[in-house]
């Protein structure tokens, strides 16, 4: 929207105008940022992205390529500490399509691409596995997923696939989603008034979770308390996991979920109490 001021005879109304204008400074439109919202709009329309299923479950395949099918890159990402996995191209139409279809893949925006890209490579950084390649490669996408146009909190929120799931998934997508140490994904999982204004880089970057070192291998729902009145859910479970010294336990705990700006979020999670339930005494012994 332009807004356009013109001058006047006389002097009062020339100094009139003038101050209307100086008041009115943040209406007016600034270009270059305008030109930058059109120029990431057409890099969006030089691709096709595509994924693959699993993001929720901590992996997925990314294929991004360009309009043509002359040349695509194939991105294997974790979400998970290992981060991103592998880079290739392809360079065949014929094999592109094959990907594509062979794999499932799901077309999706290159914003929405960018968005899985900087999470899985975050976590490389996070967790210092292998990233010297990823710092000095030459792909332009893992170039931009430095950059704030192409990478920030609304690019890259997974509401586009968690408004799909009903609060059971979103229980089940939360425990393993801890146990893959995803804080991006618990983030977007996240109700709105515990995120307190706190911005997504700087949580992921900060999460810790007294059960992210348990291998969540079962869990049982106890009870569910639900409120009629809203979509407000208070499950009481207990989850069996393993340690990384064979030690297995069992937590109690409790997670109420809401329904939030159109999908189920974690609003409040409570660990009741944890227990030993099988240690390995011969490897204590040993030691």
């Amino acid at each position: 929207m332009y807004t356009v001021y013109k001058k006047q005879a006389g002097c009062n109304k020339k100094k009139r105008c003038e101050d209307i204008m100086k008041q009115n400074n943040s209406v007016i439109i600034d270009f270059k940022k305008a030109v930058q919202s059109c120029q990431n709009r057409q890099t969006g329309l030089q691709y096709d992205c595509y994924m693959t299923r699993g993001r929720l479950s901590g992996h997925c395949d990314l294929l991004i390529s360009e309009k043509s099918m002359q040349t695509a890159e194939w991105f294997c990402l974790s979400f998970a500490p290992d981060g991103l996995t592998r880079h290739s191209y392809l360079h065949q139409r014929s094999r592109i399509q094959e990907w594509i279809t062979q794999r499932g893949g799901i077309q999706i925006t290159y914003l929405q691409a960018m968005g899985l890209l900087g999470d899985a490579v975050r976590q490389n950084y996070k967790y210092r596995q292998d990233n010297n390649w990823i710092h000095n490669h030459m792909s332009i996408h893992l170039q931009r997923i430095w950059m704030d146009e192409y990478y920030n909190d609304r690019n890259s929120d997974l509401g586009w696939i968690l408004c799909k799931q009903d609060a059971m998934g979103i229980l089940q997508i939360y425990l393993r989603a801890v146990g893959n140490k995803d804080a991006a994904l618990i983030y977007d999982m996240s109700a709105e008034r515990v995120k307190n204004h706190e911005k997504r880089g700087m949580y992921t970057f900060c999460w810790n979770h007294v059960l992210e070192d348990l291998t969540i291998f079962d869990f049982k729902v106890e009870e569910i308390i639900q409120n009629r009145e809203a979509e407000d859910y208070t499950f009481f479970l207990t989850v069996y996991g393993a340690q990384v010294d064979n030690r297995v336990l069992s937590v109690d705990l409790s997670l109420r979920i809401i329904l939030e700006q159109g999908y189920f979020r974690i609003l409040r999670e409570k660990i009741l109490e944890a227990r030993l339930i099988y240690r390995d005494c011969a490897k204590k012994a040993l030691s």
